[in-house]
């Protein structure tokens, strides 16, 4: 495979998930319009997904969940990578 048909694969398989964001998901899917190939492989993941998904008994989640996530998301650092010192760079690599 090439990187592009990883990077496609990949996102089938986050689509079939539907971890894509609404826009993400409406450029993959204008995608699937243009390749039939690609839109049988991610008819393919979500009918191997769907036993999975219909065997899940739904939990309801704790009282006061989403508060604490909400609040807990808030007193989080949203880009990490801010916080990571600067990589060195390697001898005879420097400008």
């Amino acid at each position: 495979m090439n990187p592009l048909q990883d990077d496609l694969t990949g996102h089938a398989d986050d689509h079939a998930l539907g971890l894509l964001t609404p826009v993400e998901a409406q450029l993959f899917e204008a995608l699937m319009a243009r390749d039939p190939a690609l839109a049988a492989q991610v008819a393919r993941l979500r009918d191997q997904l769907l036993p999975l998904d219909q065997s899940a008994t739904p939990v309801p989640l704790p009282q006061g969940f989403a508060d604490r996530l909400r609040l807990r998301l808030a007193e989080t650092p949203q880009d990490a990578a801010q916080d990571l010192a600067p990589a060195a760079v390697p001898p005879g690599l420097s400008g």
